[in-house]
């Protein structure tokens, strides 16, 4: 039973990859969170200068930060 929780259903070869292959999961959808906050957006500063991230205190940002942040700990724990 914990082995097709783990992801690995045959009962032998594999049971030390799957929690590697979650963590690599869980790091490639911080990744794709944090891109696709970004992707398509222009944010603008006070003057109306474009700027390429969210200016502080934009909601958006403290999102991307922290989408950022945990594909960087899970990346580092691979």
């Amino acid at each position: 039973m914990a082995e097709a929780r783990a992801g690995n259903t045959d009962g032998a070869d594999g049971a030390e990859d799957a929690p590697r292959a979650r963590l690599e999961a869980a790091r490639d959808y911080a990744r794709q969170m944090a891109a696709e906050l970004v992707a398509g957006r222009v944010w603008h500063d006070e003057d109306g200068r474009q700027m390429p991230f969210p200016p502080l205190g934009d909601p958006t940002r403290a999102h991307i930060v922290s989408y950022t942040v945990i594909a960087e700990v899970l990346d580092r724990a691979l």
